[in-house]
């Protein structure tokens, strides 16, 4: 039976970066709490317009929480992407070189 996408283990933030993260999201989730508690106590006394910030502030931090949940499990694996797409690049340029009747080589030009 093969695993299922769920059992397959992800690369993960780790170290100083993951912290960096989670506490510029911590941050920026616990001013969402706060002006949801200011807006709330407005529109309660009286304010209309405060009660679209009611509604507003949570969306901000539900999508802030998401973020920072993709951050912290999509950035591990960002080198691994680049490097599949620059090895995807190389053997194109090698097969356009090949079709070209150029010399092909493994050798990256630049350097």
């Amino acid at each position: 039976m093969a695993p299922s996408a769920r059992s397959t283990k992800r690369p993960r933030l780790s170290g100083s970066s993951f912290w960096k993260l989670t506490i510029t999201a911590g941050i920026g989730i616990g001013i969402c709490v706060i002006a949801f508690a200011i807006e709330i106590a407005r529109a309660v006394n009286g304010n209309g317009l405060s009660w679209i910030y009611v509604i507003e502030w949570p969306i901000l931090g539900t999508f802030g929480t998401y973020l920072w949940w993709k951050l912290l499990h999509d950035q591990a694996g960002q080198a691994t992407k680049i490097d599949r797409l620059n090895e995807r690049n190389q053997l194109n340029a090698a097969s356009i070189r090949s079709t070209d009747g150029l010399p092909v080589s493994t050798e990256d030009p630049v350097n």
